[in-house]
């Protein structure tokens, strides 16, 4: 948990039907979770979210909207 925080154009839903991916200004990959009961994550492309980082991994990051 790096703790520290990032805004990221939202691109679409992946695979699972809450898991987004967006890429921050730095043109990293983050996914992250649609909000419970968002029933249609699609609503999501092409906004912005300000997201917290929870995990950094190889190639992208995971985090959770804040």
């Amino acid at each position: 948990d790096c703790g520290c925080s990032t805004k990221s154009h939202v691109l679409e839903p992946d695979a699972g039907p809450t898991q987004l991916v967006g890429r921050t200004d730095g043109d990293n990959i983050v996914f992250f979770d649609a909000p419970a009961g968002d029933a249609d994550a699609q609503t999501w492309a092409g906004r912005f979210a300000t997201l917290r980082i929870t995990n950094a991994m190889g190639l992208s990051l995971q985090g959770e909207l804040v």
